[in-house]
C-alpha cells in the first residue's frame, strides 16, 4: 500500500470513516470494497472515530429490526474534518492528513504542484527522490546517480516525454552523494 497524496484530502471536509482511518495510519485508502487489507491499527482507529462521533452526538446508532443488535455501516459513514481534529487533539496526536504543516518538506511540495509555474522536471525529481530514498533503499553496490538514471529509464521510457539532458539534470539534482560533481549547491 502506498503513501497517501495528502493534498487530495486537504480540501475534503466530509471524509468517509474508512478513508479517515487509513489516512490516520498514513496509508492510502483502498477501494471501499477492499476490506481485507484493513490492519488491526486501521480497524482500531476506525472504531475510535465511530465511538467519538456517537459520543459527540454526530451520529445515532440504528437498531437492526431483524436481530435487534446495534449495527452501523462504518465504511459508508462520513465524518466532518473538525470532529477528526477534535479527536486528534484529545489523543495528543497530529495525523498528517489533518495537519499539513506536520508533513516534511518533500510531502509539502505536493501542495504546489498545480501551480502554473511548477516545473515538470521538478515533479519528476521529487517522485524519483521519494521512490529511491523515502519509500525505498538505495543499493550499496551501485552508484546512486546510476540508480536514479535507471529509475528514470524504467518510469519514463519515452525519450519524447523526458530528454536525455533532462534525465541528467534530474539525476544530478536528486543525487545526495557527497562525492558527486555538479548538482545542487551544498
Amino acid at each position: 500500500m502506498s503513501n497517501p497524496d495528502y493534498s487530495f484530502w486537504d480540501s475534503i471536509d466530509q471524509i468517509q470513516v474508512y478513508a479517515a482511518a487509513y489516512l490516520w495510519c498514513e496509508l492510502d485508502p483502498p477501494s471501499i470494497d477492499n476490506k481485507e487489507s484493513m490492519t488491526e491499527k486501521v480497524e482500531s482507529i476506525l472504531d475510535l472515530i465511530v465511538r467519538h462521533c456517537i459520543d459527540k452526538g454526530e451520529w445515532r446508532i440504528k437498531r437492526d429490526i431483524n436481530d435487534n443488535q446495534t449495527s452501523i455501516v462504518y465504511a459508508y459513514c462520513k465524518v466532518a474534518r473538525n470532529q477528526l481534529i477534535i479527536l486528534a487533539e484529545k489523543r495528543g496526536e497530529k495525523p498528517k492528513f489533518l495537519y499539513p504543516e506536520s508533513m516534511d518538506i518533500v510531502k509539502s511540495i505536493w501542495f504546489i504542484q498545480n501551480n502554473t509555474y511548477f516545473s515538470s522536471e521538478l515533479d519528476i525529481a521529487i517522485k524519483a527522490h521519494k521512490a529511491l530514498f523515502i519509500e525505498g533503499e538505495p543499493k550499496n553496490n551501485k552508484p546512486i546517480k546510476s540508480q536514479i538514471l535507471e529509475w528514470l529509464h524504467i518510469n519514463y521510457k519515452d525519450r519524447k516525454e523526458l530528454s536525455n539532458s533532462a534525465r541528467t539534470r534530474i539525476a544530478v539534482l536528486v543525487n545526495p552523494d557527497q562525492e558527486k560533481r555538479g548538482g545542487p549547491p551544498s
